[in-house]
């Protein structure tokens, strides 16, 4: 039922799917591609409650959301703070009870 509904949805119709494998499945088996809850809501506030004019407004969307890459010396900074706070939260815990 999900894909034929897709599929007869006219071009410039918003497809929105929370789950992943619905998403995936819209996205490999057909010419759409659905937006998560949240991609709508930052669309909305981007564009305004009618979104972006023309067919297929989620592929606007899916291109501007792509999450950036992070570069190498920023991956380990992450994974040094977040190394650092895992320590400070299992040592807070552990004399937490002393």
């Amino acid at each position: 039922m999900l894909l034929p509904a897709v599929r007869a949805a006219a071009k410039d119709t918003l497809i929105v799917a929370d789950g992943f494998s619905c998403r995936e499945q819209i996205e490999q088996l057909t010419d759409s591609q659905a937006l998560h809850f949240a991609q709508v809501v930052q669309m909305a506030m981007k564009e305004g409650p009618r979104g972006p004019a023309g067919n297929f407004p989620e592929k606007q969307q899916q291109s501007a959301s792509k999450p950036a890459t992070m570069r190498p010396r920023e991956l380990v900074i992450a994974a040094g703070l977040i190394g650092a706070i895992l320590f400070a939260a299992s040592y807070i815990l552990k004399n937490k009870n002393r």
